[in-house]
């Protein structure tokens, strides 16, 4: 025997259903459209200001150049007179292959150099 009360709930099924797709046609999806359209402009305004800000302090230092992620980036050039190689770094005295087996003192003196001329 069929179930009389099936029929009843498949229409109450399909109205619920029928109401469901009208509210988000008629309801939710403008509210979306404005919620995504507002989101989309704050990223895109934060962005344009932040490459705004860059181009306007290019006249800094050439030392402080920044990343793609707004960090600065370190010099890392050798910190020896009249050398352009690249150091090793901040572990090794900011000084190239070349230089890494100077002496102390001179490497000293070659620190303080660099420090005036930031200064």
């Amino acid at each position: 025997m069929k179930n009389p009360f099936a029929s009843r709930k498949e229409e109450k099924m399909s109205k619920n259903k029928d109401f469901l797709t009208t509210f988000m046609q008629d309801e939710l999806q403008p509210y979306i459209r404005k919620e995504v359209d507002k989101r989309v402009l704050e990223i895109l305004s934060k962005e344009f200001k932040f490459k705004m800000s860059r181009d306007e302090d290019e006249d800094e230092d050439e030392d402080e150049d920044e990343n793609e992620d707004g960090r600065t980036c370190r010099d890392m050039s050798c910190i020896a007179p009249k050398c352009g190689e690249r150091s090793r770094g901040p572990r090794f005295s900011y000084l190239c292959v070349k230089h890494s087996d100077t002496p102390r003192k001179k490497i000293e003196k070659w620190q303080e150099r660099r420090r005036e001329s930031r200064a």
